[in-house]
């Protein structure tokens, strides 16, 4: 196959998460697919992390770790990594994340130029039980409008990234949504491997960026700014649906009129249901 031989960059951002960040190098490290680099970039961590995996890893010629001078958060340190990635690929991993070891094998054995990029399902590993989450198969803009339906990783060509301007810097959450949708207004479609081999762990004490309603609220509205084509009549109420979604907002007879106003009367009572007897999607 044409892409067998083709270096991958995996880029990693990072801030204060040193014991996190060694095990998510260590799973790419691991990988079945031997062409590869990892780029870490430190956003600026006071816990000693640039220096414990700067020393853990200074034998590995393929990990490259760089460090912000200041906090610029996870986006920006996203988007330097892959600039300074030299891989013809470029995917991600979060430092609190694994990659099953033949992620990056199945990414490459997949890679179709039809698509914008590749995504997979997940499983998820909350307080220690492994779940697993299917997604759709191919993903069209249609579909990502009602939901990001994949996920928080994709696998793309750095040419790709870079033409659509990667990483918002300015979204406080949604960050990732927000650049699959201009993946796939800009370039095309995106395509599930079928894989199980990201795992997304919930189960350690520190916050993600989702665990913030506030950090939600805001995305919401710069997400609708930016792509108002997109969110007009029902999809904006699916916007506001995936919104009021989040664990941390609690429905509550003062805020229900304001999901029902906003989400309108069947995504409504849906979140409700969700709500109250605790179903997941």
């Amino acid at each position: 196959m044409f892409f067998l031989d083709k270096l991958v960059s995996v880029y990693i951002p990072t801030h204060n998460r040193k014991g996190l960040v060694e095990r998510a190098i260590r799973s790419v490290l691991n990988q079945t697919y031997g062409n590869i680099e990892i780029v870490v970039v430190d956003d600026c961590s006071s816990d000693g992390t640039f220096e414990y995996i700067s020393f853990m890893f200074k034998s590995f010629s393929n990990v490259i770790i760089l460090r912000n001078l200041e906090p610029k958060g996870a986006c920006y340190s996203r988007n330097r990594a892959v600039e300074n990635a030299s891989g013809y690929f470029v995917t991600g991993l979060d430092d609190d994340d694994i990659f099953v070891n033949t992620r990056v094998e199945s990414f490459i054995q997949a890679w179709d130029d039809n698509y914008s990029g590749l995504y997979s399902n997940v499983i998820i590993n909350e307080s220690g039980k492994l779940k697993k989450f299917s997604r759709y198969k191919v993903t069209t803009i249609s579909k990502l409008i009602k939901s990001n339906c994949i996920g928080n990783q994709l696998f793309t060509t750095k040419d790709n990234f870079i033409s659509v301007n990667g990483f918002d810097v300015n979204m406080p959450a949604w960050q990732d949504y927000e650049l699959w949708l201009r993946f796939c207004l800009l370039i095309g479609p995106l395509k599930n491997t079928s894989c199980f081999d990201y795992i997304w762990d919930l189960s350690h004490e520190h916050e993600r960026i989702s665990s913030s309603f506030n950090r939600i609220e805001k995305a919401f509205q710069l997400i609708y700014v930016k792509h108002k084509d997109l969110y007009v009549g029902k999809h904006k109420k699916y916007l506001f649906y995936n919104m009021f979604c989040y664990p941390e907002f609690k429905v509550r007879p003062s805020n229900f009129l304001l999901v029902l106003n906003n989400a309108g009367f069947y995504l409504s009572f849906k979140l409700l249901i969700k709500k109250v007897l605790f179903i997941k999607n």
